[in-house]
């Protein structure tokens, strides 16, 4: 979805680059193991769809704006803030 947004130019992307890459998705088909006594779930793709000549990476945000542990623990939204500061220009 990121990289649509960014590549029809809909707006601003605020943020850290993106997990998953550009190659393809699994096509929403997923097989979901749950262990037994950890209850750690296990989501495995099914179906692949690979796009060759896409790169092997997450999107890149317009503006790279980090989370910090201390901001978690300052209760502060540095993306947020980082965005109504573009507004407000």
């Amino acid at each position: 979805m990121a990289w649509t947004f960014q590549a029809n130019k809909l707006g601003v992307i605020v943020g850290e680059p993106t997990g998953g890459t550009k190659r393809g998705l699994n096509g929403g088909q997923m097989f979901f193991l749950t262990l037994p006594n950890s209850k750690f779930e296990i989501d495995l793709p099914i179906v692949h769809y690979y796009h060759k000549g896409f790169p092997d990476e997450g999107v890149m945000p317009d503006y790279v704006v980090e989370t910090t542990r201390e901001a978690i623990q300052n209760d502060q939204d540095r993306q947020l803030s980082f965005t109504l500061k573009m507004l407000v220009k």
